[in-house]
């Protein structure tokens, strides 16, 4: 239970990261003065005196600014407006609008030869992909703007880039490299003096020390943080380290100091509006809550993080929160209501863990983006040098094909491996994903058989012991007793009808045959298909991975089979071969299908079929003719 309770509080302190935005006033070049630029240079100005103060005026004086600027047709304006317009939109936490300022300035930032805005433009859209969890898309920008700012030796933007990429990496579970770009960055604003931006790098080395379970060194760095935040007059760094801190307190069991940090985290964070931190906080309320033994104050601060996130579109956030409220109403005997939420955590983390499948190979991408462009570069430097001596071109045509050649091959070669690795990742990740659901269902099952039932079965007791004395009852009450027993029976079956459902109990007890068996006895008992199951285990048992993951398919195709192929007999055969390989058989005589359109389904079914199978390292082979009936012949490797 402890350690369950450890892993929540580190999944809420992952979501605390702010991805930051550089600083504008820093990074800014000066202004180009096209047309009369002065109006323009006072409305920005004056933006940077209210937006502490009135940020609707504010708002208005860049709108203003971007006013004048198209008008007279001044691009530096017009890019810088748009820029500063982005940045108050992200404070605001309007992606939508940030993400469109942000591109708007990007463009005229190209067109007027700004290559520094050019590259804070993409890396605070890498913020708002980051912000959004689309992490495949914002370290594919992070790293662009970090080859940008790379080539201008622009220190400011290095730094920036490095917390940020330093910040997804964390985001995937890589410590160690997030640990190594946030000192890339730290050691940089310290060269820079940037004391602003190092209020961001101490929040998130406090983080990355945080999931190395390093309590004391997170402590050391978010402290700094917090310090340098009041310097500063940063609330939201401050309302996130508070919150970190809170955290590290609840893990020593501190909870009245852990309950101080939390207020001062949510002070802070309500003064700038910081979205993300405030629905983090909740959660961290509702497990001190919940570990201080109230169910029902921790179900409201749950209930208050999921609607905040919901609002935003904040899917870690709803996922902890799904996670978090089926824990709560478990702990409450409210089997139903977390079941659904528990069901909603895995729709999302499901979709979640298709999103990110593919940010594995963002980088390798990127690596194979800059080779072709200096391969590019060569090419046009080749052809200025046609007009030389031509023994010269001919020797730089041989050796630029050898050169194309070899790295075509160490493309092909470093591809190959890629696809690899990433294959396996995935097989991983899916693998996790999949032992926890089974693992959950497996512990509701129990508590519902082992807590519930047993609740039900003393109800029905004590009612048969009133039934049978010799107390003088009217028939009214006798019979009111009888209906009584027969709905706790009813409500008995129907217990372990859910639990059965959840994880069969001859799975567990008795093996893949008899859970098989005991399921072809239920679909028989209908009288409305004849399913026939014969095998050569009897009474040996496999892996229970195994035999968990082929009953769920079983379970899969037996369901497709009765809602689509219109059969009348179903034969399933699970046999033994060569002492090393299970072959389950399938057939049916229903209408067939086509099977091409298997891997266009979009449908979950199938798929988690095929994934199962690649966890356990077998493969399926379909048949169906229509009108002919369905064959399916699956092979595991025991």
């Amino acid at each position: 239970m402890e350690m369950n309770r450890v892993w929540l509080l580190k999944i809420s302190i992952v979501l605390q990261f702010f991805a930051n935005s550089l600083n504008a006033s820093t990074i800014d070049l000066g202004y180009i003065q096209i047309y009369d630029t002065s109006q323009v240079n006072e409305h920005i100005n004056l933006y940077f005196k209210l937006i502490n103060t009135d940020t609707a005026n504010a708002r208005k004086c860049l709108e203003e600014a971007l006013t004048i600027s198209k008008e007279t047709g001044y691009l530096n304006g017009i890019a810088r407006s748009e820029y500063y317009l982005g940045l108050y939109y992200l404070e605001q936490f309007d992606l939508l609008k940030a993400e469109n300022y942000f591109t708007e300035s990007y463009e005229e930032s190209g067109k007027s030869g700004d290559r520094t805005r050019r590259a804070t433009n993409t890396n605070n859209l890498g913020t708002i992909s980051e912000k959004k969890g689309d992490y495949g898309d914002a370290i594919l920008k992070y790293l662009d703007a970090f080859e940008l700012f790379d080539s201008l030796n622009n220190k400011i933007g290095l730094s920036a880039t490095a917390n940020n990429i330093g910040i997804v990496y964390y985001l995937l579970n890589e410590p160690e490299k997030a640990k190594n770009f946030f000192r890339l960055s730290l050691g940089l604003k310290q060269q820079l003096n940037d004391t602003i931006s190092m209020v961001y790098t101490f929040q998130n080395l406090g983080n990355v020390y945080f999931d190395l379970w390093e309590y004391d060194s997170a402590k050391y760095f978010y402290e700094k943080c917090i310090d340098l935040s009041g310097l500063v007059d940063d609330a939201v760094s401050a309302g996130k380290a508070y919150n970190s801190l809170g955290v590290i307190a609840m893990i020593k069991n501190d909870y009245k100091q852990a309950l101080q940090f939390y207020t001062k985290a949510l002070h802070y964070s309500k003064m700038k509006n910081d979205v993300r931190n405030i629905t983090a906080v909740y959660d961290n309320l509702g497990i001190l809550n919940s570990n201080s033994g109230n169910p029902r104050s921790a179900t409201s601060y749950y209930d208050s993080s999921l609607a905040l996130s919901k609002q935003h579109g904040l899917k870690d956030e709803m996922k902890n929160a799904y996670q978090h409220l089926s824990s709560v109403f478990a702990l409450q005997g409210n089997y139903k209501d977390a079941f659904l939420n528990l069901l909603n955590y895995d729709d999302l983390q499901n979709n979640m863990l298709t999103e990110k499948s593919d940010v594995s190979g963002v980088e390798a991408l990127f690596v194979k983006q800059k080779q072709e462009n200096k391969i590019l570069k060569l090419e046009k430097d080749q052809a200025k040098r046609e007009t030389q001596i031509v023994l010269s071109l001919a020797i730089i045509l041989i050796l630029l094909v050898v050169s194309i050649l070899g790295f075509y091959i160490y493309r092909i070669s470093q591809k190959s491996k890629n696809s690899r690795k990433i294959a396996v990742l995935e097989k991983e990740r899916f693998k996790a994903v999949i032992e926890a659901q089974e693992m959950e269902r497996k512990r509701i099952a129990g508590d519902l058989h082992d807590s519930l039932g047993q609740m039900l079965s003393l109800s029905k007791l004590q009612l048969s012991e009133i039934i049978d004395s010799s107390l003088i009852l009217t028939p009214e009450h006798e019979k009111m007793l009888v209906r009584s027993t027969q709905i706790i029976d009813e409500a008995c079956q129907e217990v372990r009808n859910i639990s059965h459902n959840l994880m069969p109990g001859p799975l567990i007890r008795l093996g893949l045959t008899s859970a098989v068996k005991d399921l072809v006895r239920k679909i028989n008992s209908s009288k409305k298909i004849q399913v026939s199951f014969s095998s050569n285990l009897d009474t040996d048992r496999l892996d229970e991975k195994v035999e968990i993951s082929v009953y769920r398919i079983i379970q899969e195709i037996l369901n497709n089979t009765l809602k689509h192929a219109k059969a009348s007999q179903i034969g399933i055969s699970l046999n033994i071969q060569d002492e090393r390989t299970l072959v389950l058989m399938i057939a049916d005589n229903g209408i067939g299908f086509d099977t091409g359109k298997i891997i266009k389904s979009s449908g979950i079914g199938w798929k988690n079929i095929y994934s199962r199978l690649e966890i356990i390292n077998g493969f399926m082979n379909v048949n169906s003719i229509k009108n002919q009936g369905t064959n399916i012949e699956i092979k595991v490797i025991v």
